[in-house]
């Protein structure tokens, strides 16, 4: 598992983030840490601010070996980009174990004086992963929210337009 913050920092964990290493020797500072993968021969890539660029200099993934065993859970990620001009993605996850083939997802985005916007998403959905793009044309400079509802489940983010 690996982790990307703030300043120059990567982290790595092998125990289920009950322990966290520090691994990014060679990054630099002052750089946001906006994306991380590994690809097939285990090297971490990290994608920085200002179109940077960070490979760890050894493979960081050796092997995995067995299944990990997670909790599966709804997920909702930070829109991308953020601050947005004029549309921003939004990504979230419904897990396989939800009861039933479906689940009623809902997205809405509201002002900061919680008036609702737009409706993105209203309707059944499967397991699995999605993207929705909202277009704030028309829509005032400003922080919005947007409201994930599946169920029980509910998480509202923040975003920030700029014209």
């Amino acid at each position: 598992m690996y982790a990307g913050t703030r300043g120059y920092w990567v982290y790595r964990s092998t125990d289920n983030g009950e322990s966290w290493q520090l691994i990014n020797s060679g990054m630099g500072e002052d750089k946001y840490v906006l994306s991380l993968l590994t690809n097939s021969s285990g090297y971490l890539f990290a994608g920085l601010d200002y179109n940077g660029l960070y490979k760890s200099v050894n493979p960081v993934v050796t092997s995995i070996v067995g299944e990990l065993n997670q909790k599966i859970e709804y997920e909702l990620t930070q829109n991308y980009p953020n601050p947005f001009n004029p549309s921003t993605k939004i990504r979230y996850s419904i897990p396989s174990n939800v009861k039933g083939k479906t689940s009623n997802v809902i997205l809405k985005v509201y002002d900061v004086l919680g008036n609702k916007v737009a409706t993105l998403v209203d309707e059944y959905k499967t397991a699995g992963s999605y993207e929705v793009d909202f277009d704030a044309a028309g829509l005032s400079s400003g922080v919005y929210f947007y409201k994930f509802t599946s169920g029980s489940y509910s998480l509202t983010k923040k975003m920030v337009l700029m014209r």
